[in-house]
């Protein structure tokens, strides 16, 4: 599934091996804060559940990311490689195209057209060769340009003024992605910083507040309640506190998501926050602040 980034960080093992062992890992850090921490079982509950499954969740996310990446670099690479090609004169021979495409310049996309050109000096036809390469980017735009070369390889057309319009749309399609992943980066660590840190740090701030001038003794006298049932209220706050934490990084993990076009990454935030969430907050609840 992902063999090219697992090779790219020089790892023998397959997905699926990794993938079994990250998720040993995760139960196996479950356990041990099952052991050695002490906390409330709901807390130490959901604490466990996101432990459990945060590294298989790492591994899946961290290689998605780097095949994100080298797409990404494939698509700003294009706009160049698809003027060239435009450029050269009329009849100009795709395999002359496609050696000179091979070039280190193009980074990862010249890599491809190496592979490709490789193909072709080991006896592939171009055709064969260019849909292996259509195949092996994952990306929209480089497959439209395979299928120009194809055309105007199979047809003898002239596909210049095409691979210029091609190439033009990879820069508006990039310029419209740096603005808007621009637009978003405010609002994404906003809630994410918001969700991990800054509520949790208040919430628990203010019981640590409670605690440390004993409110939680004078605060409820006159109304009728004995001490284990004011020891009870504030324990019911503490864990209505964490269920409230608990939604707020759901939300914002869900939204951070959504507004990036990719709700699967939803889980991901979601299972990053909870724990941080809650670990802020018992540690600060904890402090004596006055």
């Amino acid at each position: 599934m992902y063999d090219r980034e697992l090779k790219q960080l020089k790892i023998k093992w397959p997905f699926e091996r990794l993938l079994v062992a990250a998720a040993a890992l995760g139960i196996l850090l479950a356990g041990v804060e099952a052991f050695l921490l002490e906390l409330p079982l709901f807390t130490l509950a959901l604490l466990a559940a996101a432990s459990a499954t945060m590294p298989p969740l790492l591994l899946y996310f961290g290689l998605a990311y780097l095949k994100a990446r080298r797409v990404r670099a494939l698509e700003n690479a294009l706009p160049g490689a698809l003027f060239y090609a435009a450029s050269l004169p009329q009849r100009t021979g795709l395999e002359k195209v496609l050696k000179d495409l091979a070039r280190p310049e193009n980074g990862p996309l010249g890599e491809e057209f190496e592979l490709a050109w490789r193909r072709v000096q080991a006896g592939a036809s171009l055709p064969e060769a260019l849909e292996v390469l259509r195949e092996r980017s994952g990306s929209p735009l480089v497959e439209r340009a395979v299928d120009l070369l194809l055309e105007g390889y199979q047809s003898g057309a002239d596909l210049s003024r095409a691979l210029q319009e091609v190439a033009e749309d990879a820069l508006a399609m990039r310029a419209l992605t740096l603005e808007a992943k621009g637009a978003m980066a405010l609002h994404k660590y906003t809630l994410l910083l918001g969700g991990g840190l800054l509520v949790p740090f208040i919430l628990g701030l203010l019981l640590a507040l409670t605690n440390s001038l004993q409110m939680d003794v004078s605060l409820f006298d006159g109304v009728g309640l004995g001490e284990a049932q004011k020891a009870a209220l504030m324990e019911a706050v503490v864990v209505g506190a964490q269920a409230y934490l608990a939604l707020f990084a759901i939300l914002a993990g869900s939204f951070v998501a959504l507004q990036e076009g990719e709700a699967k990454k939803a889980v991901l935030y979601t299972t990053a926050l909870l724990p941080l969430s809650l670990l802020t907050f018992h540690v600060v609840q904890a402090l004596h602040v006055v």
